[in-house]
């Protein structure tokens, strides 16, 4: 098997498992209204905007309704917009999420 086929196959795999893990966690919180006010912050994530390409900080917040994330910036400020969809994700942060995901359940 190639390298690229490889490579293609293990994004699938963890596009699956994480797309599954947020359908099932619909409301799993990451972090509280506390931890925000108080900015106790845990691990800072990456997502590409998807209209203007730019690359933005963000800390999850909880799973919502399909498989997005409520996010805030790392002032705890909420992010404007939709949801954090899993496809502005790199492939690290996805499987930083997925880590998380797992530690939460």
């Amino acid at each position: 098997m190639d390298f690229r086929k490889e490579l293609n196959k293990i994004e699938l795999e963890v596009n699956k498992t994480l797309s599954k893990l947020l359908e099932e966690n619909v409301g799993l919180r990451f972090l509280s209204k506390k931890d925000i006010q108080e900015q106790n912050f845990g691990d800072i994530f990456e997502f590409r905007n998807e209209f203007t390409g730019n690359v933005h900080n963000f800390l999850p917040v909880s799973i919502v309704k399909g498989g997005e994330l409520e996010a805030v910036d790392e002032n705890g400020e909420k992010i404007d917009g939709d949801p954090v969809s899993m496809n502005q994700l790199s492939i690290e942060d996805k499987i930083s999420l997925i880590d998380l995901i797992k530690e939460k359940i």
